[in-house]
Parts: structure tokens; sequence; C-alpha cells
């Protein structure tokens, strides 16, 4: 009776922790050691060429990523990927050729001679086919005047292959440290784990019936 009360019990738990799984927000602390960061000081206003990663835009200016000078001193006193074309703006966007597990960036307001900027960004990201797996809008930080900037990412074990930054053509602003790759177990997929041989256990520890 006892061992039999505790294989239940098992049971229940990994139930649990199957329903958990999500894609789920992020922080920079939760991505594993080794994670990639794409940063943006490349001495000019192009962007960094970086194996496996697409930078895309949604603005038909070829010149998506383009200005007179670098964008020095916008977030963490670095140069940021902004959406600031000649004098119009874009949404921004990256795609993955292999999907990973986890991403996510810095955004906020960036100084520019128009003085627009929008009030919120939309966050994206998709799997490979192009379906949504999550999506946030934010109040965006100004941090060239004081205000931090703000981290958004996601993980999903489904695997994104894209996210996009989208500021709704009423502003512009960048997005900084793009980090991606592999996260921190969650604590449901280490129970799950635990459960899973527990319940193993109990069937091998289970008295044969005649």
């Amino acid at each position: 009776m006892r061992t039999a009360a505790k294989c239940m019990a098992v049971v229940c738990l990994s139930g649990f922790t199957v329903a958990s799984a999500a894609t789920t927000p992020i922080t920079p602390s939760d991505f594993l050691p080794g994670a990639s960061v794409i940063g943006f000081e490349t001495g000019s206003t192009g962007l960094p060429t970086v194996p496996g990663v697409t930078f895309l835009r949604e603005s038909p200016d070829p010149q998506w990523f383009s200005a007179t000078g670098a964008f020095i001193d916008a977030f963490f006193e670095e140069q940021v990927m902004t959406n600031l074309v000649s004098s119009t703006f874009s949404d921004v966007a990256i795609e993955f050729a292999t999907p990973v597990q986890a991403v996510g960036a810095w955004v906020g307001k960036v100084e520019n001679f128009l003085s627009e900027y929008p009030d919120v960004l939309d966050v994206r990201v998709l799997d490979s086919l192009g379906n949504e797996l999550a999506a946030t809008t934010v109040d965006l930080p100004f941090p060239e005047r004081g205000d931090n900037p703000l981290f958004v990412g996601y993980r999903s074990d489904a695997g994104i292959a894209r996210i996009e930054w989208l500021g709704g053509d009423s502003g512009f602003f960048g997005a900084d440290n793009v980090t991606y790759g592999d996260a921190v177990p969650e604590p449901t997929t280490g129970l799950l784990l635990v459960a899973g041989a527990a319940a193993w256990f109990c069937r091998r520890r289970r008295p044969a019936t005649s």
C-alpha cells in the first residue's frame, strides 16, 4: 500500500510538469554561459557580419541601417542597431539559420534629428514556419535621457527562428546586445526529470501480484 501511494503522487507531479511547457519571457541571467551576443560597435553605421544570422528590413529603402555617422552613446555608451533610415523609420527583425531556444535584446528610444519616438514597441518571436510563438507590447524607455534600457526576450523549446521589433511606423527606436542561445532549464523541467525517474523506480519496486 505504501509503495502504491508513492507512485500515485509521482504520476500527479509528472502530469503537472508536462502541462507547464510554453514560450516564456526571460532575462539576461536566464541564458546559459556561452550564449552569443550581437553588439553593433562596428566603427561605422554598417551592420556586423554574424554567421547564421540575417538582418532584415521591413522598409523598401535598401539602406535600412544607414546615416551620416555612427550612433554613439545610445545604450551603454555604445552604438546600437536602430531603425533610422535617412529621414524615415521602419521595423526591425533578424532571422536565424538554425532556430534557437532563447533570444532577447535591450530596447529603447533613440535620439535623432526628427525627434519622433514611439511610446511602445511590439516584440514578436516566430518559429521556422512563421507561426507566432509569443508577442508583447512594452513601454519604451529613453536611455539617452537617463532611463535604463529594457531587456525583452523569450525562450521556447519549439525553437525561435525570427525575432521582430515593431515600432508601428511612429518613431525611432533601437535594439542592442541581441543575445541568443540556450537557456537555463526551467524548474518544471527539472521536476519532470525527477518525476520520471521516481516513476520508473516505483514500477521497479512494485510487488508482483499473484
